[in-house]
C-alpha cells in the first residue's frame, strides 16, 4: 500500500502472494493434460494394460500432484506466512530508511544495511543456464536484510517482491528448499551469551588453578599442546594476574 510515491508501506498481500504462487498456477493450469496424458503413458510406457491405466493412473497421478507440489508448496508457504505475519516494512525512499514493525520497531538508513537474497536453484538458470527445472515453489523467495549492529531481518517475498526492495543485492544464496526462518534475529544478543559463556567456562577453569604459582602455572604452559582451549587460556590469564602483582 502506497503513502506517497517516496514511502511506501508492505505487509504479507494478495498481489505479493500470488505472485510468490506464480509457478505452482502453471502447474495447476497443466493439471488436466497431464492427467489426461498419464492413462497412454501407463499403457505405452509402464506396460499396464488399457483398463488398468484408465482406472489407476490418473488416481496415481492426482496423488502424486499432492505429495510432492501441493504439499511442499503449503509447507513453503506456510513458513513464510508464519514468519512474516503481522510484520511491516516501511520505505521511506525520501529520507532513505527503513522501519521494520512487529512488536517492536528498528529504524536504519539504507547505508547501515546490506541485503542477501535467498532463492530456489531454479532461478540459477539465469546465470549459467545449467536447465535446472522449475518446482512449485521456484517463485518463494526471501531477503536476509544484515544491519550495522547485527541485526538479522528476513523479509518474504509474500510481503515484498525482491525486486521493489530499494537496496543492492550484495550477494545471492540458491537452494532446492527456501524455507525461511524467524523474521527477527539478534546476532549481537547470540554473541553477547557466547561471551558470557566463554567467560563462566574461563572463570571456572581459574578457580581450578587458583592455587598455584606462577612457576607452576608456567610448567603447565611448556604443555600447552597437550591442554584444551579453556584451560590453557585460564592458566595464561592467571599467569598475567599474578605476574602483575
Amino acid at each position: 500500500m502506497a503513502i506517497s510515491k517516496m514511502k511506501t508501506v508492505h505487509r504479507i498481500n494478495k498481489d505479493d502472494i500470488f505472485y510468490s504462487l506464480k509457478y505452482l498456477v502453471w502447474f495447476i493450469y497443466a493439471t488436466p493434460i497431464f492427467l489426461v496424458l498419464s492413462i497412454p503413458f501407463a499403457h505405452y510406457i509402464k506396460g499396464w494394460d488399457w483398463d488398468n491405466s484408465l482406472e489407476k493412473a490418473p488416481l496415481v497421478f492426482i496423488i502424486s500432484i499432492l505429495f510432492f507440489i501441493l504439499l511442499p508448496t503449503i509447507i513453503i508457504h506456510i513458513s513464510h506466512y508464519h514468519s512474516n505475519k503481522n510484520l511491516i516494512v516501511e520505505i521511506d525512499k525520501t529520507e532513505q530508511k527503513i522501519t521494520f514493525k512487529k512488536k517492536r520497531e528498528y529504524t536504519y538508513q539504507f547505508s547501515d544495511l546490506k541485503a542477501e537474497l535467498c532463492t530456489p536453484i531454479y532461478h540459477k538458470n539465469k546465470i549459467d543456464k545449467a536447465r535446472l527445472w522449475v518446482t512449485p515453489w521456484s517463485n518463494y523467495s526471501f531477503l536476509k536484510v544484515h544491519s550495522s549492529d547485527n541485526k538479522e531481518f528476513n523479509i518474504s517475498s509474500t510481503l515484498i517482491k525482491p525486486t521493489e526492495f530499494p537496496l543492492e543485492i550484495k550477494s545471492t544464496e540458491y537452494s532446492l528448499w527456501p524455507s525461511i526462518g524467524p523474521w527477527f534475529i539478534d546476532h549481537e544478543a547470540t554473541k553477547t551469551k557466547e561471551r558470557e559463556l566463554e567467560r563462566s567456562k574461563l572463570n571456572d577453569w581459574k578457580e581450578k588453578f587458583s592455587h598455584l604459582t606462577v612457576i607452576q602455572i608456567e610448567k603447565k604452559l611448556n604443555n600447552a599442546d597437550s591442554l584444551d582451549y579453556y584451560p590453557r587460556k585460564a592458566l595464561i590469564e592467571l599467569k598475567n594476574e599474578k605476574t602483575a602483582t
